[in-house]
């Protein structure tokens, strides 16, 4: 839950270091600072919650079980079960695409900020 909710945070801070920087251009300095600002603490709450909220995935697995992704089956002897039949492509969709997301707008602020 952790690594997952860390990928979302680092897509909220691109966003808002995306928007410094349009808001820099566009000449309104005053909101454009608070959202660099903003944008540059949630960047470093998402990596803060990447390597070390993520340390302790493990306690919570056990305990946190997530229902909503799992279906109720019978088995052969008639016992309900959980099943979970999302498939591997499906589950690195749901990560892949946030990632390269984050990766290009990472690179575009970089980017711009070296050219400037």
């Amino acid at each position: 839950m952790a690594r997952s909710d860390s990928i979302m945070i680092g897509l909220l801070a691109v966003a808002q270091l995306m928007l410094w920087q349009y808001l820099q251009d566009q000449g309104v300095e005053a909101v454009a600072e608070i959202f660099g600002v903003t944008g540059g603490t949630t960047a470093l709450l998402a990596i803060y919650f990447l390597t070390s909220v993520g340390k302790y995935q493990k306690e919570f697995n056990d305990s946190y079980s997530k229902l909503e992704k799992t279906r109720l089956d019978r088995d052969d002897q008639g016992r309900i079960e959980r099943v979970d039949d999302r498939t591997v492509v499906n589950r690195a969709g749901w990560w892949s695409v946030p990632i390269i997301l984050m990766i290009i707008g990472s690179m575009n602020v970089l980017g711009s900020l070296i050219t400037s």
